[in-house]
C-alpha cells in the first residue's frame, strides 16, 4: 500500500491501519490508491467551508473542482429506511439498546428478519469477516430450515 500511495508520507498515515490485514476493513479496492496520485486529482483534509460553483472553499482557500467525492461515513443505525413492524407493532427503533437481540442476527419481535453486523453481534476484537462468514452461515442455515420444514 506504500508504493501504490507513492511513499507520500501523509497518505501512508491516513490510508494504511495500523492493524494487520482482515482485523477491520478491507484494502481498498484495485487502483483506488493510485487514483490519489493521478495528476488530475486533488485531496484535502481541510474542512470544507462552502461549495461555490467551481469547486470548494476551505480554510487554504478555493479548490477548483469538476466532481466532488465525501468520505464521511454511513449510517449506522441499523435501522432500514422503510417503516417495519414486527409482532405486537414492534419496530426496530429501539433495537440498538435491546439485550434480546441475538448476536446482531435476529431482532426481537421480528421473525424472520436477519441482519449481519447488526446491535450485540460479536465484534469485539479479530477479524470482521470471520464473524460476517459465521453470521451468513448461521442465517442460511435458519432459512434453510424454515424453507424445508415449512415453517412460518
Amino acid at each position: 500500500m506504500s508504493e501504490r500511495l507513492g511513499n507520500d508520507p501523509e497518505l501512508i498515515k491516513k490510508f494504511i491501519p495500523s492493524w494487520r490485514v482482515g482485523c477491520r476493513r478491507l484494502t481498498p479496492g484495485e487502483g483506488y490508491l493510485e487514483a490519489l496520485q493521478a495528476p488530475n486529482a486533488e485531496y484535502t483534509w481541510d474542512t470544507i467551508q462552502r461549495i461555490t460553483e467551481k469547486g470548494i472553499i476551505t480554510s487554504a482557500g478555493e479548490i477548483e473542482l469538476d466532481a466532488i467525492v465525501c468520505a464521511t461515513g454511513f449510517d449506522v443505525s441499523f435501522t432500514p429506511q422503510w417503516k417495519m413492524r414486527g409482532l405486537n407493532g414492534s419496530t426496530l427503533d429501539k433495537w440498538r439498546d435491546d439485550p434480546e437481540g441475538y448476536l446482531g442476527i435476529f431482532a426481537p419481535n421480528m421473525p424472520n428478519y436477519f441482519i449481519v453486523n447488526g446491535p450485540n453481534s460479536p465484534v469485539g476484537h479479530g477479524s470482521l469477516l470471520s464473524v460476517m462468514e459465521w453470521a451468513t452461515e448461521y442465517i442460511i442455515r435458519w432459512a434453510k430450515k424454515m424453507a424445508s420444514e415449512d415453517i412460518k
